[in-house]
Order: structure tokens, then C-alpha cells, then sequence
């Protein structure tokens, strides 16, 4: 039995390209789910800013901080990360008319509405 056909390199090129492709496409396919998800991310909370905010303009049946807190339990993304939350009011929170500002802050993604509370 001859094993000289397994000793030559002639068809080693096509496996390599395969193999190097197979490798690329999986971290390519990898970096482009982790962009999704931080998109995603970012996306959810966004709304989740803008959604507090508008029920606590709405509603005003509990402070911004507490519509907030509830609307971040009911996210599936941010129950149980850290939030940081910020609320500016202009000229302030007490005399009306005043614009209110929510920011939300969850590692590098930063998101914010804005409403005016009215008379």
C-alpha cells in the first residue's frame, strides 16, 4: 500500500482556507451578535426612559424615582444591573411650569427624556 498521496502537500491549501474562513466567520458572526445585543441594549433603554417619563406625567401618582424603578423591574434586560438615575428640573422641581429631565445610566450606555410639567 502506497502512503504517498497522504505525504504530499497539494491539497493542504484548500483545508487551511477552509479552516482560516471557519475561524474568521465565527468571530465575525461573534462581534456582530455582541453589537445586536449592545444595540439592543440601548434601544431598551431608551425606552424605558422615555415610557417613565411619560407615565410620570400622566399619572403622577407616585415620584419619577419610584415610576422609574418599577419600569426598570418590569425590563428584561435591566433587572438586575445597576442603574444610575438623573433627574434635572429647570428652573426647579417645585415651581411650575418647570422642564423635567430623566437621564438613565447603565455602563457605557446613557440614555434621556425630556418632558415640562405644566400648571
Amino acid at each position: 500500500m502506497r502512503f504517498s498521496r497522504l505525504n504530499s502537500e497539494s491539497g493542504n491549501a484548500i483545508l487551511e482556507t477552509i479552516g482560516f474562513v471557519t475561524v474568521a466567520f465565527g468571530l465575525i458572526l461573534t462581534f456582530g451578535l455582541q453589537l445586536f445585543q449592545l444595540q439592543s441594549n440601548a434601544i431598551e433603554l431608551e425606552l424605558v426612559a422615555r415610557n417613565s417619563l411619560r407615565d410620570y406625567l400622566t399619572h403622577q401618582s407616585e415620584t419619577l424615582l419610584e415610576t422609574t424603578r418599577r419600569h426598570l423591574g418590569e425590563s428584561r434586560d435591566f433587572q438586575d444591573l445597576d442603574v444610575a438615575i438623573d433627574v434635572v428640573c429647570s428652573p426647579d422641581c417645585l415651581t411650575r411650569p418647570f422642564h423635567i429631565q430623566l437621564s438613565l445610566y447603565a455602563g457605557t450606555l446613557r440614555a434621556s427624556a425630556f418632558g415640562v410639567v405644566g400648571e
